[in-house]
Parts: C-alpha cells; structure tokens; sequence
C-alpha cells in the first residue's frame, strides 16, 4: 500500500467508525431516579428509524442531554424522517413515583 492511500483508507474507517451498531434507543443506558417529577422527562426509546416514536418511557432530566447526542447519533442513519407514522400519540406525562421516572397519562 502506497502512502498516498492511507489518507483515503482513513477517512473510509473513520466514516465507518461512525456507522451506529444500532438504531435502538436503550432504556437502560439513562437514569431514572428522581425526587420530584420536575426531575423526570418524556421521551421515545425503542428504533429511532421505525415508523412509531411516541414517547414510551420516562427519564431523569439528568440524562436528557445524553439522551439527545444519543438520539442525534442515530437519527443521522436513519432513511426517512422518524415522523410518527402510528396515528396520534397518547399524550403522557413524567412524573416521580418511589423515587423512579415514570410515565403518568394527562
């Protein structure tokens, strides 16, 4: 291999190096301890690129900037726009409940 190569090979690797494993957000990679409800947040987890991304599960607000790289991360790789495709969403809540983030219904 000349040098003149390695520049080129790098980039490939580097761009595949980014490729996500996965387009599945995993519940269990964010906290949800809380004391108060103001603590917790809403969010989707489950595959980012399929049709349905109605909020499902609750975290503790301090997770959510990890949860957003994340979801930035992924949605790049994603073919369509993660438009929720499944009808209407439930509209849901975050709420504190034992010290766990939960999700309440409105």
């Amino acid at each position: 291999m000349t040098w003149t190569r390695w520049p080129a090979l790098a980039l490939a690797g580097a761009l595949l190096a980014g490729c996500p494993g996965s387009t599945t957000l995993d519940a269990s990679r964010y906290q949800t301890s809380c004391q108060a409800s103001a603590d917790c947040v809403d969010v989707f987890v489950g595959d980012l690129c399929g049709a349905c991304t109605c909020h499902n599960t609750a975290i503790s607000r301090a997770s959510q900037e990890a949860y957003n790289a994340d979801v930035g991360g992924i949605i790049f790789w994603c073919t369509h726009s993660p438009l929720d495709t499944c009808g209407a969403c439930a509209q849901v809540t975050a709420v504190c409940d034992a010290g766990q983030c939960t999700l309440g219904s409105n």
